[in-house]
């Protein structure tokens, strides 16, 4: 390889300081926060100004070459069109087809049959069906899935229901898509993803207990709380102690599929033995036994059959997605992947000293287009069994698809924009310029570690990202100053749950699954305090481990 052709990351490139390098690094990210909740721009609009102005600060303050910072723009696009485009396309006309094809009533009764409060329905489908989503599928999908559900059932308010699915979403996010994050991280750091899987559960399972309570409190404040009380205690109870069980002594591979499981199982059995005294319907509240005056569309029952038959398109995702993972199937359904290096980027940018590891390899940057492989492609044979199984005309295919990429149309482009935003920082020395600042603090890193992996999910939208990108810096960063580095590698992963709750690209997700596709702004600004609650929270929890409660880092 002609090494002459090898860019080098700085992170000292402005004025010779890493500080200053840092600080300039943020401009993109506080612009782009500032442009959703302050100047009010549309998603699309503030992410791709936010990627005009990374993209001058990697070029004209970073050196990067002008060729690879086009590459690494370029690479972002293709990789918010394959696979996450494709994916939430296929996901939200399959709840678009129910919808139109009149089988979201069979579902809507099934769900109000286990209960019709709001509050109830929350914990069911954002919290516990939502983790099975995750764990099964992942990808945006329990966001994309479940902010339509809750629409569908009544909720009214869209950037409520996509913030309860988001808030939610902290659950599952440590080990979506079968433990994907916790297994790159046991890569990248060399740790055992067992101790990694038992380090994640001493923490998770502490927000999994208090979850509940916060989403029935976004719904209803203290008095849902108290009116939901039994059910709430219920779900916290069984969902965080199957968390510490499955984490700890089954595997992270299918924890998230067992824990939506239980939760599942949980609400639906409990809300046969117990009703709320004052329940919160679609269209107010009841109090005692009196029922709401229902039309004759919501009065009437359906069978087993026709209640199965409704609900096959998403036990045919999950089924499909379940099989989709399996090593044996993917290598199977391979041989039309095909991959592309980027020009002027594939292995011709290289890491800094303070990033770099032993025998450090020039940095990959390869797009690939995995046309069976991809989660999407399930989701697409998904789509293809309900618009068949269910009769849709051709006509009424066309016309819901054509909605349906109308309705996404500027989410994608949003997403697309954060993801050549992440790339060209990551690529460029941004990101590592922000990572090597927060190291440095020493011992006052435990505080910090978590934020990091906040960090992480905003840039890039995904946990595997984050791990991928500091899990490593938080090992080294560790040993430097004498801290348990399971621990700090275990807080990214942590930190990153809040990340996912702020990350541009659920967010996008969020508003489109929800109707609200231009009010990304107004969504960022609504979840941003309960994800800093959170990571506050988690921040704690670590730096206590770190130096108090060291005993309960032994695995």
């Amino acid at each position: 390889m002609d090494q002459s052709n090898i860019w080098t990351q700085d992170y000292a490139a402005i004025g010779g300081s890493e500080i200053l390098t840092a600080l300039v690094a943020l401009i993109p990210i506080v612009f782009f926060l500032l442009a959703l909740t302050v100047l009010k721009l549309k998603g699309h609009i503030a992410a791709l100004c936010t990627l005009i102005i990374a993209a001058v600060i990697a070029t004209a303050l970073y050196g990067m070459p002008v060729q690879a910072t086009a590459s690494a723009t370029l690479l972002g696009i293709l990789s918010g069109l394959w696979p996450i485009a494709w994916i939430v396309i296929w996901a939200i006309f399959i709840y678009n087809i129910c919808v139109r094809s009149g089988k979201f009533e069979v579902i809507r009764s099934f769900i109000s049959g286990i209960s019709d409060d709001q509050r109830v329905q929350v914990l069911l489908i954002a919290l516990a069906f939502g983790a099975f989503l995750e764990g099964v599928a992942g990808f945006g999908i329990p966001i994309a899935i479940g902010a339509a559900l809750l629409i569908g059932c009544g909720f009214k308010n869209p950037i409520l229901a996509a913030a309860l699915c988001l808030v939610a979403n902290m659950a599952s996010a440590p080990t979506g898509a079968i433990g994907i994050p916790v297994t790159v991280a046991s890569q990248v750091t060399g740790i055992d993803a067992s101790v990694l899987s038992a380090l994640i559960s001493r923490q998770l399972a502490i927000v999994i207990f208090i979850l509940p309570f916060w989403l029935v409190a976004m719904v209803d404040g203290f008095r849902g709380i108290k009116d939901t009380l039994p059910m709430i205690l219920v779900v916290a109870i069984v969902s965080s102690v199957t968390c510490y069980i499955v984490y700890n002594f089954v595997g992270h591979e299918l924890s998230d599929v067992i824990i939506g499981v239980a939760g599942m199982i949980a609400i639906i059995v409990y809300s046969r033995i117990w009703k709320p005294s004052r329940k919160l319907t679609a269209e107010g509240y009841v109090e005692g036994k009196v029922e709401v005056a229902k039309n004759d569309s919501e009065v009437k029952t359906f069978t087993v059959a026709e209640t199965v038959f409704a609900w096959s398109p998403f036990i045919v995702i999950t089924i499909l997605a379940l099989v989709w993972t399996l090593p044996s199937v993917k290598s199977a359904l391979s041989f039309l992947t095909t991959s592309f290096e980027m020009p002027a980027l594939h292995q011709e940018i290289m890491k800094g000293a303070h990033l770099a590891v032993a025998n450090q390899a020039p940095e990959n940057a390869i797009w690939r287009f995995d046309v069976l492989t991809s989660v999407g492609t399930a989701l697409f044979f998904s789509a293809l069994y309900t618009v068949l199984a269910f009769r849709v005309k051709f006509g009424t295919i066309l016309s819901v698809l054509g909605a349906t990429v109308k309705q996404l149309l500027f989410p994608i482009l949003t997403i697309c924009f954060v993801l050549a935003f992440a790339k060209v920082a990551d690529y460029s020395g941004q990101t590592g310029a922000i990572a090597i600042l927060l190291s440095e603090t020493g011992v006052v890193f435990p505080v910090l570690a978590p934020l990091l992996g906040m960090l992480g999910v905003f840039l890039t939208g995904s946990v595997v990202n984050s791990n991928t990108l500091f899990a490593k810096v938080q090992v080294t960063t560790a040993q430097l100053i004498h801290v348990n580095p399971d621990l700090l590698a275990a807080s990214n992963t942590l930190g990153a749950i809040t990340g996912k709750v702020i990350s541009p690209q659920s967010i996008a997700i969020g508003c489109a699954a929800a109707g609200a596709s231009g009010r990304e702004g107004e969504l960022l600004a609504y979840v941003l305090k309960h994800a800093v609650i959170f990571a506050v929270f988690i921040c704690i929890l670590t730096v206590l481990q770190a130096y108090v409660l060291t005993w309960t880092t032994v695995i």
